[in-house]
């Protein structure tokens, strides 16, 4: 079992752990199958592919609880099996233009806007997740060597990239001038109180696709990872060799960075902001 998939396992416990919590169950050995029944109508709404992980996740938990002896019922047999296929479609990307109007439109005078800025930079020129954008720490940020280094929150790797003159720069001065009082580790705050740390970014990049007049299109991806996929179509364009990019990505094998690189060769040329910088500091 991969470390992908056993993080995938523990997301989906955590959840089915809160809701136990919220039903006063405090012992696995006591589930029935009306409580399976109803943790799986809590992930109503969520994506195929999402419901597909969960189950297979589910599924792995109540049978090492039957096994152990856990439990006295096989709880397998009430989960429903979910046929995902997997993505054929092109990933989506965003053009140059519609990339750098999302950036401009966001109002770098103020504490919010300083935190947005350094974040999306994070995304778009380093290829960042969301997971460790929220999740990183201060530890992490080499200034002397210029540096950014960190655990892979999906796939627990180590993972080194260079930090780029203009995403260090918006770092320090959303730190300087933006950031709330707090002790806690974690670069990125909520600007609201109580101060904790940030639980989600899709909201602030759909809060700017807005504001840049972009706007969220129903064919394509409209989420931060859609600005992996245009990182990694413009690694593409310029010959970078696979090996390369799935190093900048930080993927767990090259068949990952492959899917990635399903792009319509026409939209390479319009694709993210130029990562040269990114390629330099890589090759050396």
């Amino acid at each position: 079992m991969t470390k992908g998939t056993i993080y995938r396992i523990e997301q989906v416990l955590e959840k089915l752990f809160q809701y136990m919590h919220q039903r006063k169950i405090t012992d696995c050995g006591k589930l029935k199958r009306e409580d399976i029944d109803g943790f799986i109508k809590t992930l109503t709404g969520y994506a195929i592919k999402t419901l597909s992980v969960s189950m297979y996740s589910l599924k792995t938990f109540l049978k090492y609880l039957y096994e152990q002896k856990i439990v006295t019922e096989d709880l397998c047999k009430y989960v429903p099996k979910i046929k995902h296929v997997k993505r054929r479609s092109i990933p989506s990307t965003w053009t140059e233009t519609e990339t750098i109007k999302i950036l401009e439109s966001i109002d770098r005078g103020n504490p919010c806007g300083k935190r947005d800025y350094a974040i999306l930079l994070l995304i778009t020129r380093l290829g960042l997740r969301q997971s460790d954008v929220i999740n990183l720490e201060f530890n992490d940020l080499d200034w002397e060597k210029s540096t950014i280094s960190f655990n892979q929150k999906k796939t627990k790797e180590l993972l080194t990239l260079p930090l780029l003159e203009d995403v260090g720069n918006a770092i320090i001065d959303y730190l300087k001038n933006g950031r709330p009082i707090s002790d806690l580790p974690f670069v990125f705050m909520k600007h609201y109180h109580p101060f904790e740390q940030m639980t989600d970014i899709y909201l602030i990049l759909e809060k700017y696709l807005w504001f840049s007049g972009v706007g969220k299109k129903a064919d394509r991806q409209n989420g931060p990872h859609s600005l992996r996929h245009s990182l990694a179509g413009r690694l593409l364009e310029k010959d970078t060799p696979v090996e390369v990019i799935s190093s900048i990505l930080g993927h767990s094998s090259i068949n990952v960075t492959n899917e990635y690189l399903k792009i319509d060769l026409k939209s390479l040329a319009e694709c993210a902001l130029d990562p040269e910088e990114v390629l330099c500091n890589a090759s050396e």
